[in-house]
């Protein structure tokens, strides 16, 4: 067993040492290191507490396919601007960090960049510091002793919750059960994210024989399953009024990719006239609006100011032990 293992790390290092000697341009070698530390469809909470338990290392690890997209974006931008102020930087593990902020800072300086933008950049970047060393035995890269520069502010766009007046203008712009009639129905019901329901079907929502409770069952990050217990009867009625207009059990809402039901519903907010008010940011608004509804509900039957925000946290797939400032963000008016 020992000379088994022996030989599996003999194996293991030289084929890494192999992916350095090839090379290729230095954006293959980013993605390269990206698509190597992905693992969709993992739990990423498991890993960490097995990582925590020194059973797993998680450094870099990408579990969606979305965090994959994007953190290949910023390697691309990133590997373009070393190609044309670099061009003598041919590999991955001659990056620096004075590289990465001169990077961020011309981000900044073009003007298309928010703060927030900017942040995401920089985690990106730092994350892709993981997969460079987790990849390639020559790396180890510093890419994380760098600082945001400030770029324009979006707060007032990105953090509002979209009211219901707003929601239902939205709606009014589409035939009725529609894909994004379908969605704004079940997002505005149950808080759900674009990708949870461009793969909902038909059977994931059930609603009880006297018709005063639905049953939404989520399918979120990480492959994390949840149902979401829905009361207001409004919401109830709206959701059997569009599984009646759906005729398999496994048929979906939306039969769409959540990127094209992005766009989609973006189409609409423009016909809504309100772009300025929403912009790309259509769902996370209208979950913003459930988790206060949610929490105000959970108020006014008596819970506690704390067991509001765990159940809240709950129903739109958090979990309950979600940090304060996170909660915050989503449930403004703490009463």
């Amino acid at each position: 067993m020992c000379a088994k293992k022996a030989g599996w790390l003999i194996i293991t290092w030289k084929y890494r040492k192999e992916v350095v000697s090839i090379g290729g341009t230095l954006r293959s070698q980013l993605i390269n290191a990206i698509k190597r530390q992905s693992t969709f469809g993992r739990d990423k909470h498991s890993d960490k507490k097995m990582g925590k338990a020194g059973r797993h290392n998680t450094a870099g690890r990408v579990y969606s396919y979305t965090s994959s997209r994007n953190r290949e974006a910023t390697a691309k931008d990133f590997a373009q601007y070393m190609k044309e102020n670099y061009p003598n930087i041919k590999n991955a593990y001659q990056l620096t960090s004075e590289h990465c902020q001169e990077w961020l800072n011309s981000k900044a300086i073009s003007g298309k960049c928010s703060t927030d933008t900017l942040k995401t950049y920089r985690q990106n970047l730092n994350d892709l510091e993981k997969n460079i060393n987790s990849t390639y035995s020559k790396a180890c890269v510093n890419l994380h002793e760098t600082k945001t520069p400030s770029g324009y502010n979006t707060s007032k766009v990105r953090c509002q919750a979209m009211s219901q007046v707003h929601q239902e203008a939205v709606k009014a712009t589409y035939q009725p059960y529609s894909t994004g009639y379908n969605a704004i129905t079940i997002a505005q019901a149950s808080g759900c994210r674009c990708a949870e329901i461009a793969k909902m079907q038909n059977r994931d929502i059930t609603i009880n024989k006297d018709g005063t409770q639905a049953i939404v069952h989520a399918i979120g990050k990480g492959g994390r399953e949840r149902d979401i217990i829905i009361t207001n009867q409004q919401d109830v009625q709206n959701l059997q009024d569009i599984k009646a207009h759906v005729s398999a059990e496994t048929s979906r809402f939306c039969p769409c990719k959540s990127e094209s039901l992005q766009v989609n519903i973006q189409r609409h907010i423009e016909k809504a006239g309100l772009k300025d008010k929403y912009s790309k940011s259509t769902f996370h608004a209208i979950r913003k609006n459930f988790a206060q509804r949610q929490y105000n509900q959970c108020r006014t039957a008596g819970m506690t100011k704390q067991e509001s925000l765990d159940f809240t946290s709950n129903q739109i797939g958090h979990g309950c032990d979600r940090d304060a400032t996170t909660m915050t963000a989503y449930v403004a008016n703490q009463w």
